[in-house]
């Protein structure tokens, strides 16, 4: 009997992404449009309203903001919140707190950091914890900065790197992130550092990732003296193929760990055995500067099981100033049938 011929499979038209993405976005408009009636098309609200608010000069907004009269108090917020349509007692006034302001704590410059590299970081004193993590650091102690956000913590390394490659530009610094975007915000930081002190203007840093295209990889690896980089790039792409970085590993000075509070967990194991097989590899007398958000409750023994590091030096009294904190706890009702989650509700009241 003959063979039964094969039909030819039928072509099927695939729609392009940048319609598919249209045709998405449309949908998304069209149900929000039906949930948010009263706003109308949303679009053209939000750009209204980002009109409305912009400044004829953006550079003079923070000091606008400062001086405005019409800003809120803390208890006129919570006040407007108790008045608005979504309000069902969610807020739980006895949980109310306020902490007080905190005026700045400064300490003199150290005398071992060269006057070129404050005037490039724009310093002419320093935060109380700033001053005590770059003094550990520069004299070979392993150091922890827990401090609130925006505290200044990546003085802590960047001045002691700066200083280091003044006095032996064949150093070599490894600077971890968990994010690629972390990263990327610290080069730009760091390239400009670079190009204002003198000496240094000529010294390599960049990034080593997923996305570093392989004609770039050997180049850092063999000239560049600051590498910025990730967990899971250190572990995939830079410990397997350590004969290729003996040179950048035997200058190794200093390792950088930012936001180390992220580390935890199975991912945090995962990180601590990445920087023990790092360690066996780079000289004993490397220093480990690590920054967490004051998230992390246990600073000193969250280092040591991360970095193995016998005896760091705990910065955890934070000398920025802040202003006076009000706290309120709000219990969130269950979505139920709302269209919006009290989260949004409450953001949206405070933006508008």
């Amino acid at each position: 009997p003959l063979a039964k011929r094969r039909r030819a499979p039928r072509s099927r038209k695939v729609a392009e992404p940048a319609a598919l993405v249209a045709e998405a976005i449309g949908r998304f408009s069209c149900e929000l449009a039906a949930r948010v009636p009263q706003h109308g098309d949303c679009a053209s609200k939000l750009a209204e309203i980002a009109r409305a608010g912009m400044p004829e000069r953006p550079e003079t907004l923070l000091l606008e903001t400062r001086s405005s009269d019409s800003l809120l108090s803390a208890a006129a917020v919570l006040a407007s919140l108790e008045t608005s349509d979504f309000y069902a007692g969610q807020l739980l006034g006895a949980a109310a707190v306020t902490e007080p302001a905190q005026d700045a704590s400064y300490k003199e410059l150290p005398a071992c950091i060269d006057s070129a590299v404050w005037a490039a970081l724009g310093l002419a004193r320093l935060y109380s914890h700033q001053e005590q993590a770059v003094a550990a650091a520069m004299q070979g102690r392993s150091v922890v900065v827990s401090t609130a956000t925006a505290s200044g913590k990546s003085v802590a390394y960047q001045a002691p790197l700066l200083q280091h490659l003044l006095d032996d530009c064949e150093s070599t610094f490894l600077l971890v992130f968990p994010t690629k975007a972390l990263a990327q915000d610290q080069l730009l930081a760091l390239q400009r550092l670079l190009s204002l002190v003198p000496g240094l203007q000529d010294i390599k840093t960049g990034t080593f990732d997923g996305d570093t295209p392989l004609d770039a990889r050997r180049v850092i690896r063999d000239s560049f003296s600051v590498v910025l980089t990730n967990p899971d790039t250190l572990h995939a792409s830079i410990l397997p193929e350590a004969g290729k970085w003996q040179r950048f590993l035997r200058g190794l000075r200093m390792i950088v760990l930012d936001e180390v509070h992220v580390y935890r967990g199975a991912f945090g194991q995962h990180v601590a055995h990445v920087i023990a097989r790092l360690q066996r590899l780079v000289r004993p007398d490397v220093v480990f500067v690590a920054c967490s958000a004051t998230a992390c409750a246990d600073p000193r023994g969250h280092m040591q099981q991360l970095a193995h590091v016998a005896d760091p030096l705990v910065v955890d009294t934070d000398g920025s100033a802040r202003g006076a904190r009000h706290l309120a706890a709000w219990k969130t009702r269950s979505l139920g049938s709302r269209p919006f989650s009290d989260t949004v509700l409450v953001a949206g009241h405070l933006l508008l």
